[in-house]
């Protein structure tokens, strides 16, 4: 569990984001031809723009996900 400095309050909702990252993670998954634009995933999870670029640049980060060449977010081909 992350843990703010001492004398600090944390202001995001660390449980929150996290059920965030793993329902679209489980989308992404579900759905394997599943395309969005940052518009449309931040209507699928109802978050504002900073959070879900932040959420989507985490999970492109961790291979997760990635970003096509006409900036849309994709599942990130799995090699078996």
């Amino acid at each position: 569990m992350h843990l703010p400095p001492s004398g600090l309050t944390e202001r995001r909702n660390v449980l929150r984001r996290d059920a965030l990252v793993q329902r679209i993670v489980a989308e992404f998954d579900d759905m394997p031809g599943l395309t969005l634009s940052l518009r449309q995933t931040m209507r699928l999870l109802g978050v504002d723009e900073g959070a879900c670029l932040r959420i989507l640049d985490a999970l492109a980060r961790t291979g997760q996900i990635r970003r096509d060449s006409r900036h849309l977010y994709v599942r990130r081909e799995r090699i078996l």
